[in-house]
């Protein structure tokens, strides 16, 4: 993602729109950072802040190129993506893990191995606030990056 963001750095330099620069962020780099964001999520912090770093850098790029940049204050990394209109890489992470469940729940996408694997919890009685679902506990590191885990809270 960083040779991507440096070939669109390079070749567009005499660009002076950030507006330009934001469409060929979201067409050419975030996609090869959201690449299958529904299997694989990373679930260290160090790898989470690795694949920000990608956008904090190029959020701090363009925000050099407003005209008004010169005389402002630095602003936080939150601040430049509600100022560019764009959302964390983790967010946008978390959203397409919730549409998946939605669809996967609500039917819209035939998947009955991924649908078996979820826990749905239908008390008689509501004696104590449980989750409605819920998936199986994994013991591994690896096993602690599955999307459902990440989802549903575990039983």
């Amino acid at each position: 993602a960083f040779r991507l963001y440096g070939f669109i750095s390079r070749v567009s330099k005499d660009f002076k729109d950030p507006h330009t620069l934001k469409s060929l962020y979201c067409a050419i780099v975030r996609p090869t950072l959201e690449f299958a964001r529904i299997v694989w999520t990373p679930t260290q912090q160090y790898r989470i802040d690795r694949l920000e770093s990608v956008q904090r850098k190029f959020t701090r790029a363009i925000f050099y190129l407003l005209p008004w940049s010169l005389d402002a204050t630095y602003p936080s990394y939150r601040a430049r993506c509600l100022l560019f209109g764009l959302e964390s890489l983790q967010h946008r992470r978390m959203t397409a893990q919730c549409m998946f469940l939605h669809k996967l729940i609500s039917g819209s996408m035939d998947a009955p191995c991924i649908l078996e694997k979820i826990n749905f919890q239908a008390p008689s009685r509501n004696l104590r606030p449980r989750p409605l679902i819920s998936s199986e506990f994994r013991s591994t590191e690896f096993g602690s990056g599955d999307t459902l885990l990440k989802i549903t809270p575990s039983t």
